[in-house]
């Protein structure tokens, strides 16, 4: 096992590194190292751990992929077995991030009498306004991790005050919400 980190030389010295080695197998952690790993190595299975969107992910039968978050799955039967009165669940998404993930939670949450109401956000100068139209329409936030909507921290602060503010309960899958009043799931 021989662990490497990319440093600023723009993964200069990892190359050099990987094309002077050979390995049974190679596991990235983040998009990165991912990238620059994938561009070198040809023949070699890579397992990618801690990218959360698959989109700059080459597809093939050496690759294997980890999501860094719980199962939608999972979510949802926290959310129906310890809070069985929350049953229309909002969520903020940028479809090209979050499309097929929707998807699967409304087919998922339909089995369990649970409602997805999605709310796209295209830029994130409109996260806020977006946030504000589920005010009334949900019992419940869902933070999904999504660029668009979490790329602007006054959005995440905003969101949280204006959730609590109409008594609304956030759950997310990032620790770094727990300090700012979601519930981490």
């Amino acid at each position: 096992v021989v662990v490497a980190t990319v440093d600023n030389s723009g993964g200069k010295l990892l190359e050099d590194f990987l094309k002077t080695n050979r390995y049974d197998v190679i596991v990235t952690i983040g998009i990165y190292s991912y990238k620059i790993v994938s561009a070198i190595i040809q023949n070699t299975p890579i397992i990618v751990a801690g990218v959360m969107y698959n989109h700059d992910i080459k597809k093939d039968d050496k690759l294997y992929h980890f999501f860094s978050q719980p199962t939608i799955m999972s979510n949802l039967t926290y959310f129906k077995y310890f809070f069985p009165s929350i049953s229309k669940i909002g969520v903020l998404y940028n479809p090209a991030y979050n499309e097929e993930r929707i998807k699967r939670a409304r087919k998922l949450a339909k089995k369990r009498n649970q409602e997805i109401v999605t709310i796209s956000v295209e830029e994130n100068s409109d996260v806020l306004r977006r946030a504000k139209s589920l005010v009334g329409l949900v019992d419940a936030l869902w933070l999904f991790t999504d660029p668009v909507v979490m790329s602007i921290d006054d959005n995440i602060f905003g969101i949280i005050d204006m959730m609590t503010k109409n008594n609304i309960p956030i759950f997310a899958n990032s620790v770094s919400f727990i300090h700012n009043g979601a519930s981490l799931v």
